[in-house]
């Protein structure tokens, strides 16, 4: 895979405005004027935002994610006061990029796909290296005595030393060729003692010392099996294609974790978009309640209009835990994508990260055909298949070797320069050549091996055929998943500057008496839906984006991937 330089960063940033900032009002009074006054306090109120901004179709993947609205107190305190030493690490905040960079470092998933390819990329380089001499170095020394039975019906101990050096290097090549060079070098001495018949004395002879040369060189072709550098390169080969494999394995696997990642960091930021929200909207009904109060006591409100107040501020409270619950469920399982130990805190810091590439509809099928990490793996898989195909049957064919070998020889008697002179002018010389040749006496397994091979082809093919169809469909559904997102994205954009304009009024009719709380509290509370509506559109935008960035074989673009 070629090197990527990390480019997250780039493309974290504004990613447009959200559709609603939530700001602060009160009812007391119905001034707007203390309603905007109340929203610089820090406050956040669900029913005063402004319009929302029109979705744009040319945005970039992740375009559709806006910065969070300013967290009230109430959330800050609950976020604040997690536990950092009963057992539990401390709460950590981290933006999107560090979250992938975090998972790369850390996920054991990856990292064994990681080592994979450096133990390919290992065997690889050696089966590059299987081509080069060798060097056969061999001596010895060899003396004592040897009984032996004389005719005068005796034993004799004759003596014998030998002492030999061999050196020989073998050249193999890739068409089924060996050649080796073979020089060995001796010195003998023997001391023999004969008795020729019974009752005459034994005769010592000494034969040597002698010393010999002897220089050859050996061919040795294969015309059948191990034939052609096809054969011969083969494991060369299958280290190669099972490299390739082993990388598109890890792009996959990356893929697939940076995903899981961007998804589960837009999911936590979501659920803290929730909280916040939802924290909101509870302390506005808890000044609702205290206002809804003092007006009780002056005779403006009845107990009924009071008791819907508070009714909302049980309902919310209710709501607010849920979605605290949620989020840290949510950051539980980011925590889990990063390798992080059990009980670990953490929070989005930002909103999730723009993607770098941007898919049309037009294009995206044929990218998720030509670039799937998925289709990659499996086709590499096809490659290894097909390579171990030429070469199944192999070790099952008719040999047919041929070996020429041509040798120099001297010998001297107690003399050593002898031998090389004899050698350098060709004194002793020998040819040999030798054939070689057999085969099974029936080929049936040959041609069973053959056809297994080829099957394995097909059915490797067959994979790649049915996965590239699942994929089609699949991006075919993203496709239609991320045209209704952004539809929602329109029409809870929409709906927020209807209910904004229907809280006003609502709460316009309160003060003047002539509307009951009931109206006021329902279109607050679809104020809230909506903008908890249009969050969750925007992340189910940027999650079916994310998947199609992961399918087009993309999502790795500005990623350094760990080794």
């Amino acid at each position: 895979m070629s090197e990527r330089r990390l480019g997250w960063r780039a493309f974290v940033g504004s990613l447009g405005s959200v559709a609603v900032a939530l700001a602060l009002t009160s009812v007391l009074g119905g001034a707007r004027a203390s309603a905007q006054q109340g929203s610089s306090d820090g406050d956040t109120d669900i029913g005063a935002s402004p319009a929302a901004p029109q979705v744009r179709e040319d945005r970039g993947v992740g375009g559709g994610l806006g910065p969070p609205p300013a967290r009230p107190e109430a959330a800050e305190r609950e976020m604040a006061s997690m536990p950092s030493s009963d057992g539990a690490a401390a709460a950590s905040s981290l933006d999107g990029v560090e979250a992938i960079e975090r998972a790369l470092a850390a996920h054991p998933g990856y990292r064994a796909t990681a080592i994979e390819v450096r133990r390919a990329r290992d065997h690889y380089v050696a089966e590059t290296w299987r081509w080069v001499p060798v060097v056969h170095l061999e001596g010895g020394f060899n003396v004592g005595n040897t009984p032996s039975l004389q005719a005068n019906q005796s034993v004799a101990f004759p003596y014998n030393e030998q002492f030999q050096l061999v050196a020989e290097i073998q050249q193999p090549i890739d068409t089924g060729t060996m050649v080796a060079l073979r020089a060995t070098g001796s010195r003998r001495f023997q001391r023999s003692v004969f008795s020729f018949m019974a009752g005459m004395a034994p005769v010592t002879f000494n034969l040597g010392p002698g010393y010999g040369f002897d220089l050859t060189l050996t061919a040795t072709q294969s015309f059948l099996r191990g034939f052609g550098s096809d054969v011969g390169r083969a494991e060369q080969r299958n280290a190669e294609a099972a490299l390739a494999a082993a990388e598109a394995t890890r792009d996959r696997r990356a893929t697939e974790l940076v995903r899981d990642t961007l998804q589960a960091y837009a999911e936590l930021w979501y659920a803290e978009q929730s909280v916040v929200i939802n924290a909101s909207a509870r302390d506005l009904a808890q000044r609702q309640v205290d206002e809804a109060q003092a007006r009780l006591e002056v005779g403006v409100l009845s107990p009924a209009d009071t008791l819907a107040f508070a009714t909302r501020v049980a309902s919310l409270e209710e709501v607010l835990a849920l979605s605290e619950a949620d989020r840290r469920s949510k950051a539980t399982l980011l925590a889990t994508l990063l390798g992080m130990p059990l009980g670990s805190e953490i929070h989005a810091s930002s909103d999730p990260p723009a993607l770098p590439f941007s898919v049309s509809d037009a294009e995206a099928v044929h990218l998720a055909v030509e670039g799937s990490p998925q289709l990659e793996e499996l086709r590499a898989q096809v490659e290894i298949t097909r390579r171990a195909a030429r070469v199944a049957a192999e070790p099952l064919r008719p040999r047919l070797d041929a070996q020429a070998q041509v040798g120099l020889h001297g010998l001297g008697y107690d003399d050593a320069a002898t031998p090389f002179a004899q050698v350098a002018s060709f004194a002793a010389f020998t040819a040999m050549v030798s054939l070689v040749y057999e085969t099974p006496v029936e080929d049936a397994r040959l041609h069973a091996e053959e056809e297994r091979a080829r099957l394995a082809v097909d059915v490797a093919e067959e994979r790649v055929a049915e996965a590239q169809a699942t994929i089609e469909q699949q991006v075919m559904a993203l496709l239609q998943q991320r045209g209704a997102a952004r539809r929602r994205i329109e029409l809870a954009s929409a709906t927020i500057d209807l209910a904004e304009r229907s809280v006003e009024a609502e709460r316009g009719r309160l003060e003047v008496g002539t509307r009951t709380p009931t109206a006021l509290l329902a279109a607050e509370e679809e104020l809230r839906n909506a903008a908890l509506r249009l969050r969750r559109a925007r992340v189910d935008l940027y999650a079916t984006e994310t998947a199609l960035l992961a399918f087009v074989g993309h999502m790795l673009d500005g990623v350094d991937l760990p080794e």
